[in-house]
């Protein structure tokens, strides 16, 4: 049995915020959702982070899979279930080689 770099399935939901159009009629926003192989790490000791407002925010998991398309934002907020567990996604550094999602 060989070493499995991405071993766990995940379903990404990604939901986009509602708009006004010129007229003021408010647009729904839209859900999409992608699966994906991944690898999810429990972190050890409390891990903070940055967010783009500048607070320290602590975060209990990081995921890894590869690279996603570079067409692919994942907003914050977004839901990651894996393993029967749902992760919410606070955070995406920008790598080069693989995309790794910071999550509680």
């Amino acid at each position: 049995m060989g070493f499995k770099r991405y071993p766990s399935f995940a379903t990404l939901t990604m939901t986009t915020d509602g708009t006004k159009d010129v007229n003021g009629i408010f647009g729904n926003g839209t859900v999409s959702t992608i699966s994906f192989y991944c690898r999810v790490e429990e972190t050890k000791s409390v891990r903070y982070f940055a967010n783009v407002k500048g607070e320290q925010v602590e975060h209990k998991h990081s995921v890894f899979t590869k690279l996603l398309s570079s067409s692919i934002t994942v907003p914050i907020g977004s839901v990651l279930s894996v393993n029967d567990t749902e992760l919410i996604v606070y955070d995406v550094p920008n790598r080069q080689t693989n995309t790794e999602m910071r999550c509680d």
